[in-house]
């Protein structure tokens, strides 16, 4: 389970100051290992599944095999062990690979895929990127070349498809705003404009020179 939720112990671990191996460390079952993990983003862009390879580690006590813990090889636990995380790199090539793995794609079978790693194709955009003078290197490669070019074009075009729909969808989005902004702003000027003549008025009114009456006669 990649990204499984801390137990107590471990969240106190993770969530102290401490940087470095822990008392009781030496007792725990750990390796560190990569991992395909669907990026939703690319995926989204490129129209088909996109994976990157991520480093996870797993940690298991000991004599619980229900037990075992698997998280993000961040920098925590790169410094907590750092015996491990060396041997990791130094027998992992450290060759990300980027795309669709061939394993994830209906375009092949299990056999295909093992013969395409063995030619170092692992995904389906190298697959279509082989040079032609390369196809003769396999069996059938000439045809799975074909197959993954147009598994990938018929998935660009989705992907512009939906992004287009989505841009359009957003440009609506903006104009339904615009459009009562622009209505506020009109209800706003009459509001205005209903004061701004009640003050004139007022102001005329003010100006206006009194009437006046008549004088007083005086008594006999």
């Amino acid at each position: 389970m990649l990204e499984a939720d801390f137990s107590t112990t471990q969240m106190a671990f993770a969530t102290s100051n401490a940087i470095g191996p822990q008392p009781g460390d030496e007792t725990l079952f750990v390796k560190f290992e990569s991992r395909a993990v669907e990026n939703e983003t690319k995926s989204r862009e490129a129209g088909h599944p996109v994976y990157d390879d991520i480093d996870f580690i797993f940690i298991m006590p000991p004599g619980d095999r229900n037990n075992m813990r698997a998280h993000k090889a961040n920098d925590y636990y790169k410094a907590r062990f750092p015996k491990h995380w060396e041997a990791y790199q130094k027998r992992e090539s450290q060759e990300a690979v980027e795309g669709m793995p061939l394993a994830e794609w209906s375009g092949v079978t299990k056999g295909q895929v093992e013969e395409l790693k063995f030619i170092n194709i692992r995904t389906v955009e190298q697959l279509a990127a082989v040079p032609d003078s390369n196809v003769n290197n396999m069996r059938g490669l000439v045809d799975l070349k074909q197959k993954a070019t147009a598994f990938l074009d018929v998935a660009k075009q989705q992907a512009d498809a939906n992004w287009k729909a989505d841009m359009e969808s957003k440009l609506a989005e903006l104009m339904e705003v615009a459009s009562k902004q622009a209505e506020t702003i009109k209800t706003q000027e009459a509001v205005i404009d209903t004061l701004k003549g009640s003050d004139d008025l007022k102001s005329e009114l003010d100006e206006a020179p009194k009437k006046r009456g008549r004088p007083r006669k005086n008594p006999e």
